[in-house]
């Protein structure tokens, strides 16, 4: 049976714009926002340093905290592994700290459902989701 799993993409757009407004404004645009659209993970990823310190510990365990959300929802070992490699050489950690809070997190965790490539209904996934179809009421115009 063909792999038919769908990837979350998050679409960047510039203040203020909602996907209509953009491409009333300027459809030639959108192509290019869509073609830059990042997977969810490292959309998240992009965003820890703007909202945490990571020169402090404390900085860095809000941002393991936050980030520890999202990656206790990838379902693919590789893909998680890879993810935690990534998230502990931003922090400035090693890998086995960020895998032991993943462990702590997986012991909480376990009625949640896992993101699996094709869908995310519950669990660490439903805000960058939110985010993404622009219905969290705590921010602003689709951004994180």
């Amino acid at each position: 049976m063909p792999d038919r799993s769908v990837r979350l993409r998050v679409l960047a757009l510039p203040s203020g714009k909602d996907p209509d407004d953009l491409i009333r404004s300027n459809p030639n645009t959108w192509p290019t926002v869509v073609k830059a659209a990042l997977p969810v993970v490292d959309f998240v990823l992009q965003r820890l340093e703007a909202r945490h310190d990571l020169k402090t510990a404390q900085g860095k365990a809000a941002a393991a905290d936050e980030i520890a959300e999202v990656l206790a929802g990838i379902a693919n070992p590789i893909e998680q592994d890879s993810y935690t490699n990534e998230v502990a050489t931003r922090l400035g950690v090693e890998p086995d700290a960020v895998r032991r809070l993943l462990k702590q997190r997986g012991k909480r965790a376990t009625a949640q459902t896992r993101y699996n490539g094709t869908h995310a209904t519950k669990g660490p996934w439903h805000r960058p989701i939110l985010v993404i179809a622009g219905l969290d009421p705590a921010i602003h115009r689709f951004e994180y």
